[in-house]
Parts: structure tokens; C-alpha cells; sequence
């Protein structure tokens, strides 16, 4: 499905390049269909994500947590916020 545009509190649009314009549709998964978001974080220097216990059940909560926790922390951790989309039955 197209989407060159979604609006409500928050504006999205496409960038115009490999979705022609579309929002991306890792977006629009994300704001519409998630049911669990999660916080991970891992330091600069460190390949591996470790699991915070921070879990949320819309996009916004999470990411105003992910942005309160960057800064919050010392220098070169890193900060990612991950989806869950439950399978449907």
C-alpha cells in the first residue's frame, strides 16, 4: 500500500528515494502494527546488544525513554529501540 504521507500529532513523509516517496514501510509497521517496543543498548565499543527490562506498548513512550537514556548515559553507549510484531493467529 501506498503512503506518500501519514499525519495525526505527527507528521511523516517519505524521502523521496527507494520507496518513490512512501513513507517506509518499516515506519509505518512500527507506529501501526507493533504491540511491544524494547530499549536496548550496548556500549561504543561492544558488538553485541544487551536487553534493557524497558518495554513499552506505543512508538512515542519508547522513544521518549530512548532519548531520556541517551542522556542519561555516559559517553559512547549506545541506545536502540526494537519492535515486536505479534504474529497474527
Amino acid at each position: 500500500m501506498r503512503r506518500p504521507l501519514l499525519f495525526g500529532d505527527v507528521v511523516f513523509s517519505g524521502s523521496g528515494n527507494e520507496n518513490d516517496g512512501d513513507v517506509p514501510e518499516e515506519l509505518v509497521r512500527d507506529v501501526f502494527e507493533a504491540t511491544t517496543f524494547f530499549i536496548d543498548a550496548r556500549s561504543h565499543a561492544g558488538r553485541m546488544w544487551s536487553e534493557t527490562r524497558a518495554q513499552f506498548r506505543n512508538v512515542f513512550d519508547a522513544a521518549v525513554w530512548c532519548m531520556l537514556l541517551s542522556r542519561s548515559t555516559r559517553s559512547g553507549v549506545q541506545i536502540r529501540l526494537r519492535s515486536v510484531v505479534r504474529a497474527s493467529a
